[in-house]
């Protein structure tokens, strides 16, 4: 159990292997609780879910993940963030207008969005979001599951599911930063035929023609190559937004995480060396730090991705972030990611990044 905390705002961060027992050492070091984030690893059932609500007695909000972070590593169970002296209103809904309605009944601060990452256009998903609360709220948080597979589910004090998003918003304006550690490979590309998350023309010519000519990849090694080299997108902040590719068609067409940016173009980004990665994360993690110089709590959302490419040098990241972020923290691996910066307060949806959200009063 990590606590700590003056004047208003007091944070307590626990893991363990049952979550009604996370949940209830987190009530007992801290008093009571106003707000709670839960990351699990486990299967939880409804019950489970009853459970913690008779324990925390706050708002909450949670998702499953194939990884909890929390001090310098991976962490089996269930990790949960618990803040007192806040405010906050959650929403479980597949309704952006629904959830927007109800956070905001928070006037300002962050909205926290949990997404199932198999949720068809998170992009306008998230404008539809932002339409409702605007530009008085800071945007964080991930999409769960299992990357590949079709397991995951979210949940709130108002019950669980598999294909809702989860939501809350708080009284507290997090900073919020992302990195990557990608480079332009080649491009720039006009899209000059697309619709949704698919790409069908780069330049009049084929997408995945001109994809495999400016990698490495061949049909045979597409899988393999796709986490090397996602598309990227210039987002208004000066950084390269990232979409992976997911897969391709006989049409020479490829799908990508989530829609493709509206009249853009696009590059092909790769990866030179592992250390850009690792770096970008510490990097991440400085630029949200700076941002709040009274920061009390971080959530970390590490694209699961990350952690396929860099294999045993994960730990490296994951140790990174832990020496840079001296306050309490919680984060997850996620598939895909949610950032607002703090120059462009939209949310956008981004592939392979490493966000880090700062809060504190």
């Amino acid at each position: 159990m990590i606590s700590c905390g003056s004047g208003l705002m007091k944070v307590g961060v626990c893991t363990g292997r049952n979550a009604p027992d996370v949940a209830s050492e987190v009530v007992e070091e801290l008093g009571d609780a106003s707000f709670a984030i839960f990351f699990t690893t486990e299967v939880l059932s409804e019950e489970d879910i009853e459970e913690v609500r008779e324990v925390i007695r706050c708002p909450f909000i949670g998702c499953y993940t194939e990884g909890v972070i929390h001090d310098g590593k991976i962490v089996e169970g269930t990790g949960v963030l618990a803040l007192k002296g806040v405010k906050a209103a959650t929403e479980l809904s597949n309704s952006p207008t629904r959830i927007g309605e109800k956070l905001g009944r928070v006037k300002e601060g962050t909205a926290i969005l949990f997404l199932n990452w198999m949720t068809r256009k998170i992009s306008s998903f998230l404008r539809s979001v932002y339409n409702q609360l605007g530009f008085n709220f800071s945007y964080t948080g991930g999409c769960s599951g299992i990357l590949g597979g079709g397991f995951t589910f979210q949940f709130s004090e108002r019950g669980m599911s598999e294909n809702m998003t989860c939501a809350a918003s708080l009284n507290v304006r997090m900073s919020v930063a992302f990195d990557h550690g990608w480079e332009v490979l080649c491009g720039p590309y006009i899209i000059t035929k697309y619709k949704d998350d698919r790409i069908y023309e780069l330049d009049g010519k084929c997408a995945f023609e001109v994809y495999c000519k400016a990698t490495r990849c061949q049909k045979e090694n597409f899988e393999e190559c796709r986490k090397e080299y996602p598309f990227g997108f210039l987002c208004a902040c000066g950084k390269y937004m990232l979409r992976a590719p997911l897969e391709y068609f006989k049409d020479g067409s490829m799908r990508l995480m989530s829609e493709v940016p509206y009249s853009s173009v696009t590059l092909i980004m790769g990866c030179k060396e592992e250390e850009d990665v690792i770096n970008a994360a510490e990097n991440a993690a400085r630029s949200a730090l700076m941002q709040h110089r009274k920061g009390k709590f971080a959530l970390v959302f590490d694209c699961v991705s990350r952690k396929e490419l860099l294999g045993s040098r994960f730990s490296e990241e994951l140790e990174r972030l832990n020496e840079v972020i001296e306050i309490p923290y919680l984060g997850m691996l996620s598939v895909g990611e949610i950032v607002s910066s703090q120059k462009v307060c939209t949310p956008s949806f981004h592939n392979k990044s490493v966000v880090v959200a700062v809060g504190g009063e």
